[in-house]
């Protein structure tokens, strides 16, 4: 028997071997539906209870919007953009630059003196947000409350927590042919190329989430319209200072280097963080998204972790099912899923080592716009609109800068009042009830946890290692192949 002809047995020999872990992938996968079953009813359960109570908030929110819509209360306010002195005509002078802005959970640009007129701008601090705030204003008696905070500033909104149950999922508890590789908060603008991972460079470079991409991955985006096509190609990768400010997770505030993704056609829109929205964009990377057609298409690296990356996300109606492992979760941390390498995880060792722990992902925040009882005007008592912009001279009291909401007079706003403590009552009722069922909840939630243990345990650890050996043996018949193009190429035979 030639050398060709020995390889070439083996590499039958391969291909047997390779149906038959096939076959055994399928019956294993099969097995495990039973088990899919429980699960898919016990979360659809906890999740329809969930959503009871998150409804109560939503229907809170829309009573406090209700009153801005109909004039009750309104969402505009005077921001503060310069303090200016000047020597022009008699005398020093000093000028307010004010502009009309609206309320805004992604924040405010930082207050700057008015382009073109700043002579010794002696107000605000640079990098900070300052308005003439409308609850501190009384015209009457001649105060207002110039305030100044930080740009990310949340002022006219009342914060509540969302309930949620949030996944712990890795990559053998994913389905097969499900190619995601990681998930993350990201942001990019408009036609750009790099896209930027919200989550700190680790000077220890494996610990970084993006060492767990490669070169030719797909990368897609929660909110539509940021790629052309609905996703873009991975062909790089680097880092950028970045700030953290808007951002409430372990990873802390301030500013740092981030990693960056390399795309290869560019951005058509844009994602901030947070969005206006108060919420933000999730980018999903994923391998080659062919499914599964042929034992190749199951084959993972012989050396693949079955544990990590480890992403964590808030289960809805779209992903009932997901994770190995199911919390119930009250934090307000951003919902967006995030994804993390647990086997590099180290904390207490600052500042030689940076802490690495997993991401802070929370059912998310909602928020109510209380907004202000009186409303920014003009010269004239002309109601001001967003963007508009005036000056005063000497004094923040020139005319009354802010107008009560609820003129004309005689109208009390008692039906958008008495439909907003109606709204509060239920929700805090059906809080009460959800809280005095913890116990039941959890034990459902313990029941949908042991349910995934043993799934995981039985069948997804057994397919991930049959998968693991369909890798090893295509590695095997590459190398046979390539030997066989050696030997006939060389004429070894």
């Amino acid at each position: 028997m030639s050398l060709i002809d020995d390889i070439n047995e083996k590499i039958k020999q391969k291909e047997v071997s390779l149906d038959g872990i096939a076959d055994e992938i399928v019956v294993t996968d099969t097995k495990k539906e039973d088990y899919d079953g429980a699960i898919s009813t016990v979360d659809t359960r906890l999740v329809n209870q969930i959503n009871e109570v998150d409804q109560t908030l939503a229907d809170v929110q829309t009573a406090y919007q209700d009153r801005i819509n109909v004039g009750c209360r309104t969402d505009m306010f005077w921001a503060l953009t310069g303090v200016t002195t000047s020597t022009a005509g008699t005398g020093s002078n000093t000028h307010y630059w004010l502009q009309c802005n609206k309320l805004s959970l992604a924040g405010y640009a930082s207050s700057i003196a008015a382009v073109g007129v700043q002579t010794n701008s002696v107000y605000p601090l640079p990098g900070m947000f300052t308005w003439l705030d409308p609850n501190g204003y009384n015209f009457g008696t001649s105060t207002a409350g110039i305030n100044t905070m930080p740009a990310q500033t949340k002022y006219g909104f009342i914060v509540d927590y969302l309930h949620g149950i949030r996944y712990h999922d890795s990559p053998c508890t994913l389905d097969i042919g499900d190619t995601t590789v990681g998930q993350f908060i990201g942001t990019v603008g408009t036609s750009s190329t790099v896209l930027s991972i919200m989550s700190p460079y680790s000077d220890l470079e494996r610990e970084n989430i993006s060492d767990s991409f490669s070169i030719g991955d797909i990368v897609t985006s929660s909110k539509s319209s940021v790629f052309s096509g609905q996703s873009d190609t991975i062909v790089g990768f680097g880092s950028a200072i970045a700030s953290f400010s808007g951002i409430s997770t372990t990873i802390g505030i301030g500013t740092t280097t981030i990693p960056t993704i390399l795309l290869k056609t560019g951005a058509i829109g844009f994602a901030t963080a947070p969005e206006s929205d108060g919420k933000f964009v999730t980018f999903t990377v994923s391998s080659d998204p062919v499914g599964i057609r042929t034992y190749n298409d199951y084959a993972i690296p012989f050396n693949s972790n079955p544990f990590s990356p480890e992403t964590l996300g808030i289960m809805n109606g779209r992903n009932i099912g997901a994770g190995h492992s199911l919390y119930y979760n009250n934090t307000g941390f951003a919902s967006s899923p995030q994804s993390w390498r647990p086997e590099y995880a180290i904390e207490g060792y600052e500042p030689e080592v940076d802490d690495y722990v997993e991401p802070d992902v929370g059912a998310g925040s909602i928020y109510y716009k209380e907004g202000f009882d009186v409303r920014p005007v003009l010269f004239g008592g002309t109601w001001a609109e967003e963007g508009d912009m005036t000056v005063m001279t000497n004094s923040l009291f020139t005319w009354s800068i802010y107008e009560d909401c609820t003129t004309p007079p005689g109208y009390t706003c008692a039906a958008e009042e008495a439909a907003l403590t109606a709204a509060i009552g239920v929700r805090d009722a059906k809080e009460a009830e959800f809280a005095s069922g913890l116990s039941t909840f959890n034990a459902a939630l313990d029941a949908a946890n042991a349910l995934r243990h043993e799934k995981k345990n039985s069948y997804d650890l057994k397919i991930w290692s049959l998968r693991q050996a369909i890798g090893y043996e295509v590695d095997e018949i590459n190398r046979y192949n390539s030997l066989n193009d050696y030997i006939d190429t060389e004429g070894l035979d």
